[in-house]
C-alpha cells in the first residue's frame, strides 16, 4: 500500500493482509445480509400465496432470531447496552420457542410435533443458516489468496532481477511476472464465476426459490378406444 500513489493511499480503508479479521467479518456480514434478504423474500411469497401460518411460524421467527443472536455475540463490540443485549436474548428464545412449538404443526402427536420443531426446525435449519453464512468466508479466502499470489510473483521477479547477468535478469523477471500473473488472472476469473454462482444458487436461492413450469411428457400417440403397440 505504501507504494501506491498518494491519492490512492488516502482512500484505503484497511489492509486486508494485515487486518484479515476485518476482511473476514465483512465477508460474513455480506452473507448475513443476503441470507436475511432471502428469508424476507420467502416470507413475502408465503403471504402472497396466503400461507400465513408458514410466514408467521416458519419464516418470521428466523427474522427475529438472526439479529438477536448477532447482538448477543457482538453486542459489546457494537456498543449495545446491557438492556439491549438482555432483550435480544429473550427475543431469540421467543423465536426459538415458536419454531419448537409450531414448526411440526402437521404432526398429530404433540411429542412428535415438539421433537420435529426442536430437531428439524431449530437444530437442522439453524445449522444450515450458520453454515451458509460461514460459506461467505470464501470471499475473504479468495481475495487474500489472489493478493498473496500476486505478491509472490513480484517477489520472485525481484529475486530474478538480482541475478548478475545483464539482460538475462530482466528477461527472466518479465517471464516470471507474465506467467504467474496470467495464471492468477485465469484462475480467479474462473473462481469469480464459480464461487459467486455457488453463493447465489446454493446458499441464497434455496430460501425462497420454487420451481415452476409444466412437467415434460414425451410426445406420444394417445387413443381413446384403441391400444397402439
Amino acid at each position: 500500500i505504501e507504494r501506491l500513489p498518494i491519492f490512492l493511499q488516502k482512500i484505503v480503508i484497511f489492509n486486508p493482509l494485515k487486518d484479515s479479521m476485518q476482511f473476514f467479518m465483512i465477508a460474513l456480514a455480506l452473507g448475513f445480509i443476503q441470507l436475511y434478504w432471502g428469508i424476507l423474500i420467502k416470507t413475502y411469497n408465503c403471504v402472497k400465496s396466503r400461507d400465513f401460518a408458514g410466514a408467521i411460524f416458519d419464516q418470521m421467527p428466523w427474522l427475529i432470531i438472526m439479529p438477536s443472536l448477532l447482538l448477543l455475540m457482538m453486542g459489546k463490540s457494537l456498543g449495545a447496552s446491557q438492556q439491549v443485549i438482555t432483550t435480544s436474548k429473550w427475543t431469540a428464545l421467543a423465536g426459538t420457542a415458536v419454531i419448537v412449538l409450531f414448526f411440526g404443526r402437521d404432526q398429530k402427536n404433540p411429542i412428535a410435533r415438539v421433537l420435529s420443531g426442536a430437531v428439524i426446525g431449530c437444530l437442522w435449519l439453524g445449522k444450515d443458516i450458520i453454515g451458509n453464512i460461514l460459506s461467505y468466508s470464501r470471499l475473504m479466502a479468495l481475495g487474500l489468496s489472489t493478493a498473496v499470489i500476486a505478491l509472490v510473483a513480484n517477489k520472485l521477479a525481484g529475486i530474478a532481477l538480482e541475478i548478475s547477468i545483464p539482460g538475462i535478469n530482466i528477461l527472466l523477471a518479465i517471464i516470471i511476472l507474465f506467467m504467474l500473473h496470467s495464471l492468477n488472472f485465469l484462475v480467479n476469473s474462473l473462481g469469480a464465476y464459480v464461487h459467486s454462482s455457488r453463493l447465489q444458487y446454493v446458499e441464497f436461492f434455496p430460501y425462497f426459490f420454487t420451481s415452476g413450469g409444466e412437467q415434460f411428457e414425451p410426445f406420444t400417440k394417445t387413443a381413446k378406444y384403441t391400444i397402439i403397440e
